[in-house]
């Protein structure tokens, strides 16, 4: 599902400055997921950063999104081309 020219996610959910990604990445003899997590955040000076460090606040954040992105990699994830990318915003 990897649009070999872009380089991005097949998946992507975020909430609270929170961000976990599905990439998809070809083997030897088969393809593959991984996850990336990061989290987002302004610095004392206005600059957006990102980090993977994350606070005891949010490791309920994080295992919701991690449940979507399994979820997407059992359920949903078809290896095949897409058109575009699936993104979801958890409130």
């Amino acid at each position: 599902m990897l649009n070999e020219k872009s380089g991005r996610p097949v998946f992507t959910v975020r909430s609270k400055g929170i961000e976990v990604s599905v990439w998809e990445n070809q083997g030897k003899e088969s393809v593959f997921c991984s996850t990336s997590i990061k989290k987002s955040y302004l610095d004392e000076g206005g600059v957006w950063k990102s980090s993977s460090s994350f606070s005891v606040q949010d490791l309920g954040v994080l295992a919701v999104l991690l449940g979507k992105a399994q979820e997407f990699v059992l359920l949903d994830h078809k290896v095949a081309p897409v058109v575009g990318d699936v993104v979801e915003e958890v409130v």
